[in-house]
């Protein structure tokens, strides 16, 4: 039989606090000003894009595409708003402004193999048309 060193666990009570709080003081701290307005508009773009995927749904595409473009005017380096507008041109078979959505998306997010999976799947179908 071996001998295992078992850690004590001790639960301690923190106060949570809120982390987009702290990242904005953080980038303050660095002189990074418009980060700072990108951070603080971030819930607002989220709710804009909460509101594209219900119409996407809804397939009232006109209007999900008007609030991803509102999510983009909140936060311009928001990848999800382009990745989602990219998809609601898709669903239109609109492959060119697709591309172009999801391009726009990888120079935000450079490495989303998501979004490089889906670029390869517009050209496929874009060739087979």
């Amino acid at each position: 039989m071996d001998t295992v060193y078992v850690p004590e666990v001790h639960f301690v009570q923190v106060q949570v606090v809120d982390s987009v709080r702290i990242k904005a003081y953080e980038l303050e701290l660095l002189g990074l000003k418009e980060e700072i307005s990108s951070l603080r508009n971030l819930n607002s773009a989220l709710g804009f894009l909460e509101d594209a995927l219900r119409l996407y749904y809804q397939k009232y595409y006109e209007e999900a595409i008007k609030r991803c473009d509102e999510a983009i005017s909140q936060v311009p380096t928001l990848a999800l708003a382009y990745i989602r507008k990219g998809s609601i041109y898709f669903a239109q078979g609109n492959y060119q402004r697709s591309r172009e959505e999801y391009r726009k998306a990888l120079q935000h997010d450079p490495g989303n193999e998501e979004v490089l999976a889906q670029l390869r799947r517009i050209e496929q179908v874009m060739r087979e048309r």
